[in-house]
């Protein structure tokens, strides 16, 4: 007898939100410039190398970056600054 129905199951990694750490924020920000899949990866690829940041995601699509970082490692001015060196215009 065959099933009559069959599921795809497929784990996602999904990023801890912060709370685990009191001095963890999770940010959003508009980030006007991306114009492909490159930009996201190379906006990613920059912030998650500076102490602090636990986890960075980009989409050119709606133009955002989410950030979670500790406060207590890293300034916010500090991710703004990055962005900005990289040439991205944040709204």
């Amino acid at each position: 007898m065959k099933p009559l129905l069959q599921l795809k199951i497929s784990m996602v990694s999904v990023p801890k939100y912060a709370g685990e750490n009191k001095m963890e924020k999770k940010i959003t920000l508009k980030t006007k410039g991306m114009h492909c899949a490159s930009c996201e990866k190379l906006i990613e690829g920059t912030l998650s190398e500076i102490d602090g940041v636990r986890y960075a995601k980009s989409s050119r699509l709606e133009d955002k970056t989410e950030i979670v970082y500790d406060e207590g490692k890293v300034k916010l001015e500090t991710i703004r600054a990055a962005l900005i060196e990289l040439g991205y215009t944040l709204g």
